[in-house]
């Protein structure tokens, strides 16, 4: 009886040591993580003259190695997560009732065969009156882990801005960016 009472104990201080070792494990896993905010950014610049068409259509990339934080963890990368993409208007010259429509701002791959991740409306009812005012564009969950998920891989996404301003001639600023966090491994 004393032998089977030890066994028991035996057993019982193997399966405890197991289960802390194995938390303990996935414990240190996530105690040596950093999680890091950055910012993306990009100006777009309109500036339509009286002979200009009244669309308007202009790309950038995005590439999360031009951040010096994100490349001093780029091989560590566990994670990235856009948190939104925002934007404002700055710098504006124009007749004061000038509006901005249809607007769209599309994220894609970049590539000959660029794929779609990511589409929001811009609407600046009054461009005049929206200066300084930061707007958040309204992407899917999904579309922001598509754009995440891209620049985890270590690649920069296209960013695709085009609307319609009512009239020209108008000129002004829209900064674009991408708030981001990233999870990596510290060691």
């Amino acid at each position: 009886m004393k032998l089977f009472q030890l066994a028991i104990r035996s057993l019982a201080v193997v399966c405890l040591a197991f289960m802390l070792s194995s938390a303990s494990c996935s414990l240190f896993d996530k105690v040596d993580d950093v999680n890091i905010d950055l910012e993306l950014d990009h100006t777009f610049v309109i500036n339509a003259s009286s002979t200009d068409p009244l669309s308007y259509i202009d790309v950038n990339e995005f590439n999360p190695t031009d951040n010096a934080d994100f490349n001093k963890y780029k091989s560590k990368i566990k994670e990235v997560t856009i948190k939104s993409v925002e934007y404002s208007v700055t710098n504006y010259v124009g007749d004061p009732s000038i509006t901005f429509s249809k607007g769209k701002g599309s994220f894609s791959t970049v590539g000959t065969s660029s794929t779609a991740l990511a589409s929001a409306s811009i609407a600046i009812q009054n461009i005049s009156a929206a200066q300084g005012v930061t707007k958040t564009l309204d992407y899917t969950v999904q579309g922001l882990e598509a754009i995440g998920n891209e620049m985890e891989q270590l690649r920069a996404v296209k960013f695709e801005v085009s609307g319609i301003v009512s009239e020209v001639p108008v000129a002004f600023s829209v900064p674009v960016k991408i708030k981001m966090t990233i999870k990596a491994d510290a060691l």
